[in-house]
């Protein structure tokens, strides 16, 4: 995949994580002693430019904070969310203010015997970026943009605006990326035809019907742009990738899971933006693929993402 020079581009959502450690899943209406307890920020487009920062990718987000909070906590998880996305070497300048809910927040249990976690999500409809958002950038900046599958009509029409700056751009074209991962979202599989490199994700594939990941690359690659790329990761599984349009077998790459799993949160954020990383080194697929295991797994066996910073392929 030929990619041009220029910065990332990150659109989604960003919010506020609670993390609860436990050494078990409580059981419920009893009183369970926690291991520990952080703050991180979190949101699947946040994360994924987070990871691309520490990664050492030049990359902006694009996403939604309130402008005045009403009260000290508010403003505090505000601050803090945005100070720790800047301290990922993420770019904050094209974040859209808002002044009329706070900023949607994340309750989440690990489970430090199985390594899961469980997150219930608060966002009181937050506002989300809009498709005027995205014509006031220099699209000549960017060399790739990643949408969060979600905002659907806003979406379509900033997937709409940058393939217009492409056919004007024929030889320079920037790459689009887009991960499903609700299937209830409205019209959201009317996301696919524009972009380049597709991530469908286990959940989004499941509430389709569908049983595996190869089975989800088969599928996707039949409706996606012709030689756009396909993946589905698939925790435990692994990932499976294949080109639209292609004669090639679609391939399943094995996970690397860590020695002992100790954080599994953000797991598929970090997959992602490894595997852009990896892409925008024009590395092939299947490679592409191997490296996001890699270091998705490695990510698996830390707490956090300030893990990525020692990463080596060698890990």
């Amino acid at each position: 995949m030929k990619v041009r020079k220029g910065k990332l581009l990150c659109v989604g959502l960003i919010c506020l994580d609670v993390v609860t450690t436990c050494k078990e899943f409580p059981v419920e209406d009893t009183l369970q002693r926690t291991e520990s307890v952080s703050w991180q920020k979190g949101g699947n487009a946040a994360n994924t430019s987070a990871v691309l920062g520490i990664l050492g990718d030049e990359v902006d987000f694009m996403g939604s904070l309130p402008q005045s909070a009403s009260d000290f906590s508010s403003k505090l998880m505000t601050s803090f969310v945005k100070a720790e996305m800047e301290d990922c070497g993420v770019g904050m300048q094209n974040v859209v203010n808002f002044t009329d809910k706070s900023l949607p927040f994340s309750c989440v249990i690990l489970n430090k015997t199985k390594g899961s976690r469980t997150i219930l999500h608060n966002n009181e409809g937050v506002t989300e970026p809009t498709f005027e958002d995205i014509c006031r950038l220099n699209l000549d900046e960017y060399s790739w943009i990643h949408f969060e599958g979600r905002n659907i009509p806003e979406v379509l029409k900033m997937l709409d605006h940058v393939t217009a700056y492409n056919q004007k751009h024929p030889d320079e074209q920037i790459i689009l990326s887009v991960d499903l991962e609700r299937p209830n979202r409205k019209n959201i599989e009317q996301l696919i035809p524009y972009v380049d490199v597709l991530l469908v994700g286990r959940d989004f594939a499941l509430g389709k019907g569908i049983q595996s990941a190869m089975e989800a690359v088969e599928h996707y690659r039949t409706v996606a742009k012709k030689r756009a790329y396909v993946v589905c990761p698939w925790g435990d599984t692994g990932a499976a990738s294949g080109v639209a349009g292609a004669v090639d077998d679609v391939i399943l790459t094995p996970a690397v899971p860590p020695d002992h799993v100790i954080d599994t949160l953000g797991a598929g954020d970090t997959f992602l933006g490894a595997l852009i990383h990896s892409l925008r080194l024009e590395r092939p697929l299947d490679d592409a693929v191997g490296y996001a295991c890699a270091v998705a797994g490695f990510k698996c066996g830390h707490q956090g993402y300030k893990c990525l910073q020692a990463f080596t392929e060698k890990s």
